[in-house]
């Protein structure tokens, strides 16, 4: 029998009370939880490797959470 490693999430969100409600219920449902508190942060995380989903705030300040977001993943990835 095999065991299915835990899905890594990385959380982009900047309200911090929320960031902490939403990290603790994906980690009850057995997620890996990483939070980046500004769309910069999240790009460094992913960056760094090991994500397996991005949960995103769309209204981040500083930067559109979608395109600009989009943009720096493509560029992460390359």
């Amino acid at each position: 029998m095999t065991t299915a490693l835990p899905t890594s999430v990385l959380l982009v969100e900047d309200e911090a009370n929320l960031a902490r409600v939403l990290s603790q219920e994906l980690v009850l449902r057995g997620y890996e939880v990483a939070h980046a508190p500004t769309g910069e942060a999240g790009l460094e995380r992913i960056a760094q490797g090991g994500i397996d989903v991005v949960l995103l705030d769309m209204r981040l300040p500083g930067m559109d959470g979608m395109s600009d977001m989009m943009s720096g993943l493509v560029q992460a990835a390359f």
